[in-house]
Formats: structure tokens, sequence, C-alpha cells
């Protein structure tokens, strides 16, 4: 069977509707649980990735969550990889797809500085999952001391106004802020996000069960009215 069939043989109705509420934005939905597309991707890798790189469809939103899968995990030299994530970067049409993609990326923790440069690369343009890619690879794989700056710095040049840019910068303020409490007051304090972005990444950090009750407190404060 080819990937089409493997996964119809595997779609749940009532997933794929559950799966439409929650990604709203997309109408090609199969219905195949993110573990059984796990599961498919590793069962590719065992056949022949490369192959399957080359000629993969995208007709259904789980074909390009499974190449994603695949980009990730296929044993190829980064700058390969990178060829597959450029070609695979405009295909993302909806939240699920990119930040799967991103989370798949594992070669970034370790490769920080040439993984840097592709984020870059994609904060810089404006397309909405250009710059959801660029958010969520930072709070994927760059929440640390040595990109703080540079992260929170390249956040508040994310200024789509598509809701799940928007999100996705929220998102990644909040990791740092839990992850660095102490080191994110100023920027909490003093930055250039707008007031939606900020306020959401404020209910962010608070509703993380990692962050005491007076810290939850003195974050209220900072919301913008």
């Amino acid at each position: 069977m080819d990937l089409k069939e493997r996964l119809f043989a595997l779609r749940d109705e009532s997933y794929q509707q559950f799966s439409k509420k929650l990604i709203p934005t997309e109408a090609r939905i199969i219905g195949v649980r993110i573990p059984d597309q796990r599961k498919l991707a590793k069962e590719i890798m065992k056949e022949d990735p490369l192959f399957f790189l080359e000629h993969v469809e995208n007709d259904y939103m789980e074909q390009t969550m499974i190449e994603g899968f695949v980009i990730g995990m296929v044993k190829v030299p980064k700058e390969q990889r990178k060829v597959y994530i450029d070609r695979f970067i405009p295909k993302i049409t909806n939240w699920s797809v990119c930040d799967g993609f991103c989370s798949a990326l594992k070669e970034a923790k370790k490769e920080q500085s040439f993984y840097w440069e592709i984020v870059q690369t994609y904060s810089k343009q404006q397309a909405p999952y250009a710059q959801r890619f660029a958010a969520v690879m930072l709070l994927c794989h760059f929440v640390n001391e040595t990109y703080m700056e540079e992260s929170l710095n390249m956040l508040q040049t994310l200024t789509n106004e598509d809701y799940y840019v928007k999100m996705g910068v929220a998102w990644a303020v909040s990791k740092f802020f839990i992850k660095m409490p102490h080191a994110m007051w100023g920027f909490l304090k003093e930055n250039h996000l707008d007031d939606w972005t900020h306020n959401k990444a404020i209910s962010k950090c608070m509703d993380s069960l990692q962050i005491d009750a007076e810290m939850k407190r003195q974050l209220k404060k900072l919301k913008r009215a």
C-alpha cells in the first residue's frame, strides 16, 4: 500500500471531526491520530525515506505531517536536511503541521548555530507560517541563556497579525519565562509586543504549574489595559 492507502486504513471518523474543530483552517484531514502517523513515519524510515521525500504527495494534512516527521529523522548531512526544510515550509498550512515539524527537527539542539541561521531567515519572511515556524523553533530548541536575548529580539519582529503567529510568539515568551523567570522580568516590563500578544504571554506564564502564587500575582500586575 502507498502512504495514502495506509492512512485511510487507519482513519478514525470521530478523530477526524475532532481534528477539524481543533484545526479549523485545514479541510484536508483524513483523521489519523498522531501516534499512528509517527509509526508510519518510522515504517518509511525502514523502507526508502529518500525516495519518499522526492515523491511524497500532499493531498491530505497527514501526508504532509508525515513528510515533516521523516525530514526530522532521515539520516542526511545537515546541509541536505536544510534543502528538505526549505522545500517543506511553503507546504505548511496549519499550526499542527508547523508545530509537529518543529518538534521533529531534534538536530537543532546539537547544531544550534546552523539552525539559528535557518530560523533567522524565516523570521524575516511575512508569510504567517514562516513566522510561526520561527517562533515555535525558538521555544522548542533555543530556550537557553546563550540564545535568550537574540530570541526575544527576534520574537518582537514577528509582527504578522495572523492569530497563530501571535499565539506562537506568546507561547515562546512564556517558555523563556518559565525556564528563566528572573532573567525575564525586564523583558515583560518593557517589550515591543502588541498588547494582545503581551497579555497572552503573561496568561500562558500564569497557567504554568512551575510558577508560584506570588510570582503569578506579580505577573498579573504587568498586564496591559
